[in-house]
């Protein structure tokens, strides 16, 4: 459990650097589906009933619920979530805390921090030669072809870029913003990055492979867990 210190009229968290998941398939019973919902701030409540797919309410569900616990496990009962000008969510009035969510498939995620986080996690997927040519560079195109062996090898590496690169908008909140293509990231012994926006800035990635399920976290913090808490 996180420590509160109290500064002034305000007490700030001393987060861990964590990730927290949810299996939707937990949310295929309809009586648990229910009763996490009304456990949802309103926020999140619009937001499920706005969806029309059923498997992407239990997502959407999904990324309420890990969000509720990584916050409940560090002390925060209460809090009201914003939406910055890119769709980046935060906590209203906390300048100690950091999160970003994502979901792909049967999982959702809340990558959560006491400095600024991007997470994203993605199933396995197929890569046309036009979207290659449009999010990835020349030198890590080149990489990828020189080293995988099989279609199936191919598309994991690089649906495993994909992820990095995603991290790396969500991390600066701008999204789609900023072009993909403009990262380079190079796979070595440690995962390194260069963002043309950002030339300067020192980035760590974390990636972790979950079956066909990827996840990558983008922090400056050099000791994020990327084993995800699940419920």
């Amino acid at each position: 459990m996180a420590a509160l210190e109290e500064s002034g009229a305000a007490f700030l968290v001393k987060l861990m650097n964590e990730i927290f998941g949810v299996d939707i398939r937990i949310l295929d019973d309809k009586e648990a589906f229910d009763s996490w919902y009304q456990k949802m701030p309103e926020y999140r409540k619009k937001k499920i009933d706005g969806i029309k797919p059923i498997n992407d309410k239990k997502l959407s569900l999904g990324a309420g619920i890990a969000l509720h616990r990584a916050l409940l496990a560090n002390g925060i009962k209460e809090y009201e979530v914003g939406i910055a000008e890119h769709g980046k969510p935060y906590i209203l009035g906390r300048e100690d805390i950091f999160f970003n969510l994502s979901h792909s498939g049967n999982i959702a995620v809340c990558a959560i921090s006491d400095s600024e986080v991007g997470v994203d996690i993605e199933k396995k997927r197929n890569f046309s030669e036009g979207l290659i040519k449009k999010v990835f560079d020349d030198k890590e195109i080149q990489d990828v072809e020189s080293i995988a062996e099989t279609k199936e090898d191919r598309d994991e590496r690089y649906t495993a870029l994909w992820t990095i690169k995603e991290s790396i908008m969500k991390y600066y909140g701008t999204g789609i913003a900023m072009a993909p293509a403009s990262i380079h990231v190079d796979f070595g012994e440690k995962v390194a990055v260069k963002c043309q926006a950002f030339p300067e800035e020192n980035l760590n990635i974390f990636f972790n492979n979950y079956d066909e399920i990827m996840l990558t976290i983008c922090s400056k913090n050099n000791n994020f867990n990327k084993v995800i808490n699940f419920l």
